[in-house]
């Protein structure tokens, strides 16, 4: 009887478990009671009344071995109570810590794949941001470093033409931001639409990519004269500037020097 509530579950818990012991528990109770409803008929001599008359003999009126027998099954099941409640609340103690444990795992899970987005480098650097322009409300401000622009990031960024179209095809469309402001990583939204500046947001990227020697196509601005292919041996990259003024057409242009 001791022995079958002992160690019914273990160090892994789960809800299935607790409800085997609760249904252990209530057994338990029912047999106790039914204990204790014989003893009630053997004229209520309950757990310590005497069972022998002021003589010394032993009682007529009661069943002294049903008595005995109810007596000693209530104790013994009085302790496997005790430690089955002791086996629950542990049992409970374990299933609640696993949850936990659970849900840091989820959250370690979630920061591991935040800092796999964090290690991703930025690609270009807030250069200019109009105050009341669509950037402006959006929160960029001049230093950011974008890492994510919409639905370009570090692994599909070619040049800022990418960043150009995800934005001229997103008028009144939220677009996710990802950056880096002072060393702290940050998400913000910006709206590209129509205000009373030029363009669609106000802002103006710069960045700064490998190049190899040889022959370099340059991107003319609007109405400025055609700049040639200008072949180069050594040169260093200064700039990449873009500005978002869609009116027919993106201003970009690449300065190099030697």
């Amino acid at each position: 009887m001791t022995d079958e509530n002992i160690n019914v579950v273990g160090p892994s818990v789960t809800e299935e478990d607790i409800r085997v012991l609760m249904k252990r528990k209530d057994e338990i109770e029912e047999q106790i009671k039914a204990y204790y409803d014989m003893l009630q008929d053997q004229g209520d001599v309950g757990l310590h009344a005497p069972l022998v008359d002021v003589e010394g003999f032993p009682r007529a009126d009661v069943d002294l071995y049903a008595v005995r027998t109810a007596r000693q099954s209530i104790s013994c099941l009085q302790n496997d109570h005790k430690a089955l409640m002791t086996e629950i609340e542990n049992a409970l103690h374990t299933l609640h810590a696993n949850a936990k444990v659970g849900h840091e795992r989820d959250d370690a899970k979630t920061k591991a794949a935040k800092q796999v987005v964090s290690m991703l480098s930025p690609f270009a650097i807030v250069d200019t941001v109009i105050q009341g322009s669509p950037a402006f409300q959006g929160g960029l401000r001049v230093g950011d470093e974008v890492m994510e622009f919409g639905s370009v990031n570090t692994q599909n960024f070619s040049n800022l033409h990418d960043i150009a179209s995800v934005v001229q095809h997103s008028e009144g469309k939220i677009l996710r931001v990802g950056l880096i402001r002072n060393g702290q990583e940050t998400h913000l939204v910006v709206t590209p639409q129509k205000w009373t500046g030029r363009g669609l947001l106000g802002v103006q990227l710069s960045t700064s990519s490998p190049m190899t020697s040889g022959s370099t196509k340059f991107i003319k601005p609007n109405n400025t004269s055609s700049i040639s292919r200008c072949p180069l041996t050594i040169f260093t990259f200064v700039m990449l500037l873009c500005y978002f003024e869609f009116d027919g057409s993106t201003n970009a242009c690449i300065v190099v020097q030697r």
